[in-house]
């Protein structure tokens, strides 16, 4: 499997190791320091499988806009949303960035692997993606 995925947030070594993680399993990242670098990057037509957010890695209130963005817009409100974050509770999440998978830090590979597999997995029965 070779499918794009948009990691969001400032880098340190947890995130590095992220990347890394999911090169190793075949993904292939690209990367965004803020929310509106991402939006940036989707309004140029790029397409990624998932979006992963990383809560403690971004300013809260840049990765909320992406998520309002991403909601309202018709061409980007089916892409899927996997939140990395310590201690924000699920709840939170649910009721600020609405239908999200969440993987709690410290990321175990094994749960955010499969965050991602039952994220994009729908979308890989017949529908046609263009990353």
């Amino acid at each position: 499997m070779s499918a794009f995925v948009l990691l969001v947030g400032q880098g340190d070594c947890l995130w590095r190791a992220t990347r890394e993680l999911l090169d190793a399993y075949g993904f292939r990242v690209l990367t965004a320091e803020t929310g509106r670098d991402a939006l940036r990057l989707l309004h140029t037509g790029f397409r990624p499988r998932a979006l992963l957010l990383d809560l403690d890695l971004a300013n809260f209130e840049d990765v909320w806009e992406l998520r309002h963005v991403q909601l309202s817009d018709p061409e980007l409100m089916s892409i899927p949303v996997v939140v990395l974050a310590d201690e924000i509770s699920t709840v939170a999440i649910r009721s600020q960035f609405r239908q999200v998978a969440l993987v709690r830090k410290p990321i175990r590979p094994a749960k955010l692997l499969a965050a991602l597999a039952r994220s994009i997995e729908p979308l890989g029965r017949g529908a046609a993606r263009s990353a």
